[in-house]
């Protein structure tokens, strides 16, 4: 805290004192092909993204690719965050950012303390205590912004009544996306695995690589395996495997498609890399597998969109990695030995 206010959301004052928002700061920007070291403010920062995506990464962040920002999203720093923005050249961005911090209120209606307490969502707000908050906005956050850098263009940077009452208006707004960022938080993974799911199910018959089912969920190849293996106890490239060996199971039990035309029903590179494939994981020829379903009455070719049969890492079990789709994160190439199994 500052002898005349606080410079942070989470600053106890907020709630005993009445403070209001001050701007220190704003400014648009077009940004292509940047990296700014990491930095720190005094003030707390909003950035908008207004066009193109960027990233803006905090020093706990352990992955390059983590802190993307798409059209439509802010980020709420809190003050003396060390961060840092990343903007692709090829994509390039554009910016609006807010740096503001606290001063005594005007007026008691004015004051994040009145906001607080006429609002659950501002008093979860305070009480979160994080770094860096990133939201989804549905222009409303962007009207508000806009409507407020306008009006301290216009009466200069001390403000007058009006800014702050859209400030208060955007306290509120940014609350209450920030509560529903919880919320939608897990149902977002939920929906990319199961996007990715679909997508492999749909595609198995032709050659997949991590980055065709990332751009079909628009994610991060890295991020995707990351949240794919952590919700499904295995690599994308594990679970496509497994899908694909299901379905040979299947086709070779139910259908008459002769064994030689296979593999490009689930998308194998030839029909040696398949024969190979297949007598790895069920220990006999595609051929065998036939004959054995025919003779036996039972099923063993259930098909199923959980194919827990096969659905641990390879490298759980100790078996050749391209048996069960090899993890290839790091350089998206195909694991078959004729180069197109495929297999992320």
């Amino acid at each position: 805290m500052t002898p005349a206010g606080a410079s942070s959301f989470y600053d106890a004052v907020l709630t005993s004192e009445h403070l209001e928002p001050e701007v220190t700061a704003y400014y648009f920007k077009r940004w292509n092909g940047y990296e700014m070291d990491f930095h720190r403010h005094d003030s707390m920062e909003i950035m908008y993204v207004i066009e193109g995506s960027c990233q803006v990464q905090t020093r706990e962040m352990r992955h390059r690719e983590d802190g993307m920002l798409r059209r439509g999203e802010l980020v709420l720093l809190d003050a003396g965050t060390e961060h840092r923005l990343i903007v692709d050249a090829a994509k390039g961005c554009r910016m609006l950012n807010v740096e503001f911090r606290f001063r005594p209120a005007e007026g008691p209606n004015l004051s994040v303390r009145a906001l607080a307490e006429a609002e659950a969502s501002v008093r979860s707000l305070l009480s979160r205590a994080q770094p860096r908050i990133v939201m989804k906005d549905t222009d409303e956050c962007f009207h508000i912004l806009r409507c407020l850098v306008l009006e301290l263009d216009q009466q200069g940077m001390e403000g007058n009544r009006l800014t702050g009452l859209l400030f208060g208006q955007l306290i509120i707004r940014i609350a209450r996306l920030a509560e529903k960022s919880l919320e939608d938080g897990a149902e977002r993974l939920v929906s990319y695995i199961g996007r990715c799911k679909d997508f492999i199910h749909e595609h198995m018959d032709r050659e997949l690589q991590l980055r065709d089912i990332a751009a079909e969920v628009n994610l991060h190849p890295n991020y995707l395996q990351r949240i794919f293996r952590k919700a499904e106890g295995m690599s994308v490239g594990a679970y496509l495997s497994a899908v694909r060996y299901e379905k040979a199971k299947q086709l070779l039990a139910r259908t008459a498609i002769p064994v030689s035309d296979l593999w490009d029903y689930v998308g194998l590179g030839s029909r040696s890399y398949f024969h190979a494939w297949f007598r790895k994981l069920a220990g006999m020829t595609p051929s065998e597998y036939r004959q054995s379903s025919l003779a036996d009455s039972r099923d063993p070719s259930a098909y199923s969109r959980n194919p827990s049969a096969v659905g641990k890492d390879s490298s759980d079990e100790g078996r050749d990695p391209s048996a069960v789709g090899k993890d290839s994160s790091d350089d998206n190439r195909a694991s078959s030995p004729e180069g197109r199994d495929g297999s992320p």
